[in-house]
């Protein structure tokens, strides 16, 4: 199992760390990145080890644009406490009765059509295929491009994703 290589884990680690600084939820997400890598060899068995981890990370940064705490009991300390006669309370929306792993779901899905919206044809084929967890040549075979094209139409892709505040500018 690749959960129990150690350079696997040393991987999610750097991937973890990448995006996030606060180590009690980098333990968190290294924590949801083992357990989604378990899941997606388990449920797609002889994918390439690049396919998992591009995965996970796909995994990752849905979860960390989310917002949602992975462990929210551990994290109640940074929490705002309103008082009961709280004057807004009645304007609360209803919705946060509902599963929030549902909730982030269809949030993701409005983020990917409010992106596929903006990007030309190409781009768009591009980015489904990396939603699927596919990787840059498993998507220029299957699209009859150059890898170069493929890293071409992500970096369209990323600078479309940044105007829309989907993610930050990558550090220079």
């Amino acid at each position: 199992m690749l959960i129990d290589d150690p350079v696997v884990e040393a991987t999610l680690r750097r991937i973890v760390a990448g995006l996030e600084a606060n180590p009690d939820r980098q333990k968190d997400l290294l924590q949801e990145a083992l357990v989604h890598l378990w899941s997606e060899e388990q449920r797609y068995p002889g994918q390439r080890l690049s396919w998992y981890l591009q995965s996970c990370k796909f995994h990752l940064l849905h979860l960390h644009i989310s917002g949602k705490s992975l462990d929210s009991p551990k994290h109640t300390c940074a929490q705002v406490a309103f008082p009961d006669n709280y004057a807004g309370q009645e304007e609360w929306p209803d919705t946060l009765e509902f599963d929030e792993g549902i909730m982030s779901e269809f949030n993701a899905h409005d983020v990917l059509s409010l992106l596929l919206s903006r990007l030309e044809p190409a781009e768009g084929a591009v980015l489904s295929r990396l939603a699927q967890g596919m990787g840059s040549c498993e998507i220029g075979q299957e699209l009859g491009l150059t890898h170069q094209a493929v890293l071409r139409r992500r970096q369209t892709i990323a600078k479309a994703a940044i105007q829309l505040g989907v993610t930050g500018p990558l550090p220079s």
